[in-house]
């Protein structure tokens, strides 16, 4: 029997009944930092408020989710909670104002619609461009409306776009909210990685994301593979590989040695090539993270350093293992001119891997002509404890506006822990069975790891702050697509990062 025929026989006899709870949480990890992370499970056993347990307590919906604890009287009268959301988002996130024909708008209407309903609130949604091209642009709308004295009550943007307005001081520190708030960040739909890690030295922190945006389980990096290529080549499935916890950096560019073919005759490494692994220069660096190496962490007194491993150790290891790799092997990550689409590669079948985002099989691998399926980026060795899935930009994250009137803040926690919870409900579980429904992925299969690959979204402040920091997470990419040793940066542009950026974190978040 085949390797190919062997995984479709024991995906028969995997269950699929999980597609429905797949997203409901996280389980315990270590994060890079060797800290405990709790993410809590469907039942939130973090909760210790009262005598009695979880179990007793929580409210399930007929689909066995948790429910939220906002009280079933609260209600606002019709008030008005303004939302300023980015406009160029590249997954449907805000202002779905009717029922269509495709499943995640419609999951965002209905989500909007359960908590209008529910607060008896009508959420205003003002939007403008905050990608990554419009940084400037979204932080001019946030700062006039802070001058203008005309707050709105939650932005909701970009990655960077809402960081940015962070270090500016106009996004409310949520460390300080009062004892009516209505935030509950120990349940499933709220992720701590991104809280664990931009909390500064006092405790401030500024944002949250999870089930609220659509975009997160959507953009977590990991790596499809193309089944019939490395059943042709006659080698184990990744998905074995996972589960007998081999699946690490060496062993995936071994897969790849001597796999390159010049297709077109150019006699360099193009789109139209066969090509062991493809990923844009932005992608590589989830290899980098994946093996356990952040750009940015903390010290004894939680002030924000950066990660030793970046400079010496692993971190030097791996960026000579991956450079060794994209050069001999001829594995295509180009820079900001890329030649292509990467993607398109991939889709044609000429590639045995890409480092891409976990909601690729929903807007990429339609048409797809073989059996594809999806794991984490592979870990250092198989000493490592955990997967690290590094989390792309373009994700959504949740402030509060600084000078919002203080009588609104009540509400607006209200507003957004039920954004969290019906996003947990309603969204996150269309999402997935959406990734689940092109006959070409091995469903069962896909079913756990793009769990484990959720259970694992691992954020770090060098691609959160990517502004203040000189963009340090766009250098590792930046060094491998020109072909140039990681050592050159260390001896040289890293010096500014530890002297400008850190110090913007470590005093403008604390000011």
């Amino acid at each position: 029997m085949s390797k190919k025929t062997l995984i479709k026989a024991i995906v028969v006899l995997l269950t699929l009944t999980m597609v429905a709870a797949v997203f409901a949480g996280c389980n315990t990890d270590k994060n890079t930092d060797g800290n405990e992370s709790n993410s809590g499970d469907v039942v939130d056993t973090n909760d210790t408020s009262s005598n009695t347990t979880e179990e007793d307590t929580a409210r399930y919906d007929s689909n066995g989710y948790l429910m939220d604890d906002l009280p079933d009287d609260l209600w606002y009268d019709g008030a008005d909670v303004t939302i300023l959301g980015w406009s160029d988002t590249a997954c449907t996130e805000f202002d779905v104002t009717e029922i269509s024909k495709d499943a995640i708008s419609n999951s965002v209407y209905k989500r909007d619609q359960a908590i209008q309903t529910k607060l008896g609130i009508k959420m205003k949604y003002t939007l403008t461009a905050g990608g990554a091209k419009s940084l400037t642009n979204f932080k001019t709308a946030v700062s006039n409306a802070y001058y203008g004295s005309t707050p709105y009550d939650i932005i909701a943007s970009y990655t960077r776009s809402t960081a940015i307005c962070a270090t500016d001081g106009m996004l409310y520190d949520l460390s300080s909210l009062p004892s009516d708030s209505y935030l509950n960040l120990n349940k499933p739909w709220w992720n701590d990685s991104v809280i664990e890690k931009t909390t500064t030295s006092t405790g401030k922190f500024y944002f949250v994301t999870g089930d609220a945006s659509t975009s997160l389980a959507q953009m977590i990096y990991c790596v499809y593979f193309n089944a019939d290529e490395v059943d042709r080549m006659r080698e184990t499935s990744p998905y074995e590989l996972v589960e007998s916890n081999e699946w690490t950096l060496d062993t995936m560019m071994t897969m790849t040695k001597n796999y390159y073919v010049d297709l077109d005759e150019s006699k360099s490494v193009s789109i139209k090539d066969k090509i062991g692994v493809v990923g844009y220069y932005y992608d590589w660096p989830a290899l980098l993270h994946g093996c356990g190496v952040g750009f940015v962490t903390k010290n004894g007194l939680g002030e924000f350093i950066l990660d030793p491993n970046i400079k010496t150790g692993r971190g030097l290891d791996v960026m000579n293992d991956l450079l060794t790799w994209t050069t001999t092997e001829k594995s295509l990550c180009r820079g900001r001119d890329a030649e292509g689409n990467t993607m398109s590669n991939f889709a044609a079948g000429n590639s045995m891997f890409i480092i891409t985002h976990s909601g690729a099989a929903i807007t990429d691998l339609n048409d797809v002509q073989f059996e594809y399926g999806c794991v984490p980026c592979p870990k250092y060795d198989e000493d490592q404890e955990t997967y690290y899935s590094a989390v792309r930009q373009p994700v959504t994250f949740f402030g509060i506006m600084t000078n919002v009137k203080s009588d609104r803040v009540e509400m607006i926690t209200a507003v957004l822990e039920a954004w969290g919870s019906e996003g947990y409900r309603t969204t996150t579980p269309v999402i997935f069975e959406k990734a689940m429904k092109d006959a070409s992925a091995t469903s069962a299969f896909m079913s756990d790891m793009l769990q484990l690959i959720r259970d694992t979204a691992w954020f770090d402040c060098g691609r959160i702050y990517a502004q203040e920091m000189l963009y340090i997470c766009d250098k590792p990419g930046d060094y491998l697509a020109a072909g140039t040793s990681w050592d050159n940066y260390v001896g040289g542009e890293i010096e500014d990062v530890e002297e400008q950026g850190l110090t913007t974190l470590n005093i403008m978040l604390n000011d």
